[in-house]
């Protein structure tokens, strides 16, 4: 990613970062679908989804702050935050709306809480970065 100048990065980290969300979570539900043997058992479709919302929302802060040029590790707490508020923004429709969700609390939380631990787990692989990052500059 040297290559590309600095202004491109800073335009391409956000599309980046939400593609990586968009692609990761089907392709590993879809990889767990047709790779795993208890598929169709309850177990497999928790383990799939808890899976799939961890790695897509670490891939989405870990994408979207390594695309930037500089300030990494801001850039990944925003991102985090971002994730997190739309994690929040689910819960709050679930409650404020119990008869409109069809979706059970625990599936919501087994996306939720995943999703947001692995966006948290992200952010931290860049704690500090800033400071390396600036000694070299």
């Amino acid at each position: 990613m040297n290559g590309l100048p600095n202004w491109l990065r800073w335009v391409f980290f956000i599309p980046a970062a939400v593609t990586t969300l968009l692609v990761s979570y089907p392709v590993i539900r879809i990889g767990n679908d047709l790779l795993s043997p208890v598929t169709h058992q309850p177990i497999g479709v928790w383990a799939s989804t808890i899976m799939a919302c961890f790695i897509s929302s670490f891939g989405f802060v870990w994408v979207g702050a390594a695309v930037c040029p500089k300030r990494q590790d801001i850039v990944a707490i925003t991102l985090t935050a971002v994730y997190a508020l739309v994690a929040g923004a689910c819960l709050g429709g679930k409650f404020l709306l119990p008869h409109r969700v069809s979706t059970s609390w625990l599936e919501i939380l087994a996306m939720v809480i995943p999703g947001t631990l692995g966006a948290i787990i992200a952010c931290n692989t860049f704690r500090g970065h800033r400071l390396i990052q600036s000694e070299v500059d």
